[in-house]
């Protein structure tokens, strides 16, 4: 029986007109297809959807839900309100990545306190959360924490927990000494509020080298890409200039490598069933390498990731992908209606 897969969206699809390589894993729908997947588009805020709907799917998947953070509070409730009760309700159903690890995954103040928590080195941080009925209250906590920053004068960085693509991410060069344009970015997040809390967060200087994105499909570490800022620039999105190549296994840096696959296995270890399928569907460890040789962890992408499987030059990690999706039904052995 051919696999029936979910692919979810943020905008009605039939608005899509992006191309790869700006609309990220844009030939994943194609390619299922021509493995004999039988494939559905469809918008996860479309009201039609619910946990009951899933049932006619063998596999849903988060990969063509790009912007999701564009609707943080929906997504969050679409997530506890359809997927986590249909990952309940119907056994042969697979929600690639696992719904509760895709909750976890979306507000920075989860995780990254969680990954400090379990020894792994990520930036000194500060979570302020923006009461909206009194956000005034909020900006003078961040003005307090800028002024009292314990790593000392430091550039620091503000972005809302719940995020992406650099949205709503702003520089301060010099925390003692606000100038008009960090004035600028308190004042409109006072008055137009924040999705999470605010991230008050220490500035990694090696981002200035690169952020190495490593990519983990089907349990395996199939490829890694380096980011690089513009000169002058702090962000690695195209948008803001940055630049990104895949790297070859001797460029990528052991620390990097070795505490990828400890972030990976504890994942593993949190959020996949026991009995069920061995290895994370995917996932993209980002971070930077710091002077004395440690990789610091700056995000986890486990939803929507751009994960480079059009261009990777060993194809095989495709095949991986598609194949993770594909056998879903067969490792559940179950079919859907």
């Amino acid at each position: 029986m051919a696999t029936k897969v979910l692919i979810l969206t943020t905008q009605p699809p039939h608005e899509i007109r992006a191309e790869w390589p700006y609309y990220q894993n844009w030939t994943l729908p194609q390619r299922l297809e021509e493995r004999g997947a039988l494939v559905t588009k469809q918008s996860w805020r479309d009201p039609n959807l619910t946990a009951d709907s899933l049932a006619s799917f063998h596999v849903v998947t988060f990969l063509w839900a790009n912007n999701y953070h564009m609707h943080a509070i929906p997504f969050t409730t679409f997530l506890q309100d359809v997927i986590l009760p249909a990952q309940t309700r119907y056994p042969h159903l697979r929600v690639v990545n696992d719904g509760n690890l895709i909750l976890w995954n979306v507000d920075k103040q989860a995780y990254l306190q969680d990954l400090a928590k379990a020894g792994f080195q990520v930036p000194e941080t500060a979570f302020v959360n923006v009461d909206k009925e009194r956000p005034d209250d909020a900006i003078d906590q961040v003005r307090k924490q800028l002024a009292n920053w314990k790593s000392g004068k430091g550039p620091l960085v503000l972005k809302p927990s719940i995020s992406g693509s650099s949205k709503g991410t702003h520089l301060v060069r010099n925390p003692n000494q606000l100038s008009a344009s960090d004035e600028a970015y308190l004042a409109s997040a006072a008055r137009d509020g924040i999705d999470g809390a605010l991230m008050i967060q220490a500035y990694e200087a090696g981002i200035e080298a690169g952020e190495y994105s490593l990519i983990f499909i089907a349990g395996q570490h199939t490829h890694s890409m380096l980011k690089t800022p513009a000169k002058g620039e702090f962000r690695c999105q195209a948008e803001f200039g940055g630049g990104i190549r895949e790297l070859k296994s001797g460029e990528i840096p052991k620390s990097a490598s070795e505490v990828a696959w400890k972030c990976v296995r504890y994942m593993e270890e949190r959020f996949l069933a026991p009995g069920g399928p061995q290895g994370l569907p995917y996932m993209r460890v980002d971070g930077v390498m710091r002077e004395d040789g440690e990789f610091v962890i700056m995000e986890l992408e486990g939803i929507e990731p751009h994960l480079w499987i059009e261009t990777a030059e060993d194809e095989s990690c495709g095949e991986l992908m598609y194949g993770c999706l594909l056998e879903a039904n067969k490792a559940n052995g179950h079919a859907a209606s």
